[in-house]
């Protein structure tokens, strides 16, 4: 079919939509959608288990009658930037998981989807909606104890050590400096930060160097900070 004057502009600046036919969803659309949201889950869980440990540290110490700045600055720097990565990993979920039941009520789709895939998404859901209720309950901590601590201490990201876990993964706080960690096959990878951030490492195994990597990785915990001692 010839095309006019105006859909040939569009074609030549890349803007023209590709055929309908094309843009259709299958079912491999939606067990690549799925296969996303497992990982949505897996770093919502895992952003959950290094913010709450942070927070129980934190807690811990509150309860033995330690309120001093000094004492909860590094926790209070850690929790402003862990608790908005879990936030944001819950939020990609929630969206992820209403594409999924997008997905499956197409008309491409759904006569294709056998109990597999009902299953899977039912899964998610119940997994989506744990979360979100355990994201809830740190929330109500977080405005009513941690940001007012936060605002009063002004907090300062500071190095954490503690013993590794049994995690296969860990998300750090990082703020300058290279992370590097190893690459599950024998070598380094370099994670170059030039801001407060979390980052992820797997296998949970870094160190901190300030530039190259001239650090020898070791076993690092989720929930803790490197940089600059």
């Amino acid at each position: 079919m010839a095309m006019n004057a105006a859909q040939r502009l569009l074609v030549g600046v890349g803007i023209l939509c590709a055929s309908p036919a094309w843009a259709t969803p299958s079912l491999s659309d939606l067990t690549a959608a799925q296969d996303r949201q497992q990982v949505l889950l897996d770093d919502a869980r895992d952003l959950r288990m290094a913010t709450s440990r942070v927070e129980n540290d934190m807690g811990q110490k509150l309860r033995r009658g330690i309120r001093e700045c000094a004492e909860h600055s590094g926790h209070l720097a850690r929790v402003g930037q862990l608790g908005p990565s879990w936030r944001d990993a819950l939020q990609s979920a929630r969206v992820q998981q209403r594409r999924i039941q997008e997905l499956s009520v197409a008309p491409s789709v759904a006569p294709l989807i056998d109990e597999r895939f009902t299953a899977r998404t039912d899964v998610f859901g119940e997994r989506l909606a744990e979360e979100v209720q355990l994201y809830q309950v740190s929330v109500r901590w977080m405005e009513t104890d941690i940001r007012p601590r936060i605002a009063r201490c002004q907090p300062e990201l500071t190095v954490s050590a503690a013993p590794p876990g049994d995690e296969s993964v860990a998300w750090v706080v990082a703020w300058m400096g290279t992370i590097c960690a190893a690459d599950g096959a024998g070598g380094t990878r370099a994670i170059n930060v030039t801001e407060a951030r979390v980052v992820r490492v797997s296998p949970p195994i870094a160190c901190w160097s300030s530039g190259q990597c001239d650090c020898v990785p070791g076993p690092i915990t989720t929930g803790s900070a490197l940089g600059p001692t």
